[in-house]
């Protein structure tokens, strides 16, 4: 299924991971086969170091140590999951992209990182933010790839 993005590189929005990540979603079969698409390098996925404080929030709140441990592992040295700084040309690019595009900042500084990290699809099942994107990197779902 993966195969058929055989070299893509994928932007993972903090929802993406979640839904990847964490039980209880519809979608585990789809992201387990994505994330074996990672690990075996059939795709490349990006995220921005900005993602670890937004997945990390709801189990730090719910002092959740299993979904903390899958998280550092998930976010570790040893991930295939590229995690991109936040440095001043990205912060500048995401303010460019939340004043043309009237988006939320995080929601920008996300836009931002898949485009300076020349991302082909943006992985995301925010709606609000998919329609917003630009043309390039091109808005996927975990759901699209089901369809």
């Amino acid at each position: 299924m993966w195969s058929a993005f055989s070299g893509g590189r994928f932007y993972l929005d903090a929802n993406a991971i979640i839904y990847a990540l964490e039980t209880g979603f519809d979608l585990r079969g789809i992201t387990q086969a994505f994330l074996a698409a990672v690990d075996e390098r059939v795709v490349l996925a990006v995220t921005s170091e900005v993602t670890i404080a937004e997945v990390l929030v709801k189990p730090l709140q719910t002092s959740d140590l299993s979904t903390l441990a899958m998280y550092e592992r998930c976010f570790s040295p040893a991930s295939q999951i590229e995690l991109v700084p936040v440095d001043r040309p990205l912060i500048l690019a995401s303010a460019r992209i939340s004043a043309l595009l009237g988006m939320k900042l995080i929601d920008a500084m996300h836009v931002a990182t898949a485009q300076l990290s020349e991302c082909d699809y943006f992985l995301t099942h925010d709606e609000r933010l998919g329609r917003a994107l630009p043309e390039r990197p091109k808005w996927l779902r975990f759901s699209d790839i089901t369809a």
